[in-house]
């Protein structure tokens, strides 16, 4: 199957997996929801309506490092954030939004973190087009790329050993390794060097 027609199909599978989640939950639940979903935003309405923001921001920044309440319970973005949409706009469904959301930026952020800067190792096949890219200048110098890779350990998979000792084969048959860490480090981190 070619590589292209495994992404399509892996996405598809992705997509109608988390589609039929929401179906099967919007279907099961009906008008319920676990009250977890909405407990951030319920303390954030509370904290803010009752307390400056100030001082709402002061107690969540207290709360949510010295006592082991829940995360969503004590944090400015899941419970602040919606507790204060909520007070602005009433919905249920803030906690939800806001979730989603962060959870797009978040992935917007770390997509574009790593658009250039971040080494392929899977699929394999990319790796030697995309180091070759590297050499001829694009899609980025590769004085700004920092390689990881773990160090040989003794219960290495066969498998995984020869995937490591590939890809560095593929990275020294055009580059120099400037290695990073100590000798005895777990991962190793490199940068890449001149031409081989």
């Amino acid at each position: 199957m070619p590589p292209r027609a495994v992404s399509v199909a892996g996405w598809g599978l992705a997509l109608g997996s988390v589609g039929f989640s929401l179906v099967a939950r919007i279907v099961h639940r009906g008008p319920y929801y676990p009250g977890f979903d909405v407990v951030g935003a319920a303390n954030g309405l509370f904290l803010l309506s009752t307390r400056s923001p100030w001082a709402a921001v002061r107690e969540v920044f207290y709360q949510s490092r010295h006592y082991s309440a829940p995360f969503p319970y004590f944090g400015a973005l899941s419970a602040l954030l919606p507790g204060g949409l909520t007070a602005l706009c009433p919905w249920e469904y803030w906690a939800h939004a806001v979730t989603f959301v962060l959870f797009g930026v978040t992935l917007g952020l770390i997509g574009r973190a790593c658009r250039h800067a971040c080494l392929p190792i899977h699929p394999m096949h990319e790796l030697a087009p995309f180091l070759d890219g590297i050499r001829a200048g694009r899609p980025v110098d590769r004085s700004v790329i920092v390689g990881y890779y773990v160090a040989p350990q003794a219960f290495d998979e066969p498998v995984f050993t020869r995937e490591r000792e590939q890809m560095i084969r593929t990275i020294r048959q055009r580059f120099t390794m400037e290695l990073e860490s100590p000798a005895d480090a777990k991962y190793v981190r490199f940068r890449l060097g001149v031409d081989a």
